[in-house]
């Protein structure tokens, strides 16, 4: 279901600059521009550029909120190890995601090129149908040599915590779809016909 939402900003009486985006179901304040209009952009579009910055922007309140609260010059590991963790499941991710993609086309695939073509022009779009196509994680383990969540965890980080490691989820989720996305884009550049003249 498509969202109607719209960003604005409104200057408070003591000079502070609010910054909101409202939409169907109601509406909230976010950090800056740049992310109410990534907010706006992803409730209409769901690029992957605007989840890109989603995902930087909240990960970079959470560091800043935490190391306000640790102001004691105390190096804590909740503050230093999510960066490195988080860029190690955003290769992992992005592995996962490029190898996923990687079996959308094969040699039995007609027009690999035009196929590659009318994916990407789904994706820019938001055609649904193009979207629900492109592959997921699996993480659920439903197949023997696919490893679930939990393993995927133990081997990048090192551990597994009983909220699921929610934050690194969502690292790697956005990570498996900037791989699929990459990898989609590259192929398609290699099979352009303009590369074989």
């Amino acid at each position: 279901m498509k969202v109607r939402a719209i960003y604005s900003m409104r200057v408070e009486d003591d000079g502070r600059e609010v910054h909101t985006v409202d939409h169907d179901g109601g509406g909230f304040v976010v950090s800056s521009k740049e992310v109410g209009v990534a907010v706006q952009n992803f409730l209409h579009y769901a690029t992957l550029s605007d989840i890109q910055t989603l995902h930087h922007h909240l990960f970079g309140e959470y560091a800043n909120r935490v190391s306000e609260i640790n102001n004691d010059n105390v190096i804590d590991m909740t503050v230093r190890l999510p960066e490195k963790e988080y860029r190690d499941m955003r290769e992992r991710g992005r592995e996962d995601g490029r190898n996923a993609a990687s079996w959308m086309i094969d040699g039995n695939t007609p027009e690999p090129f035009m196929f590659l073509s009318k994916i990407l022009t789904g994706i820019e779009e938001g055609d649904p149908e193009i979207l629900d196509s492109l592959p997921e994680p699996r993480v659920g383990g439903e197949f023997a040599d696919d490893p679930n969540w939990e393993q995927i965890c133990q081997d990048v980080v090192g551990h597994y915590g009983d909220d699921g490691e929610e934050d690194l989820f969502a690292v790697y989720t956005e990570s498996f779809h900037d791989g699929v996305h990459s990898w989609i884009v590259e192929q398609y550049h290699n099979l352009s016909p303009s590369n074989k003249v």
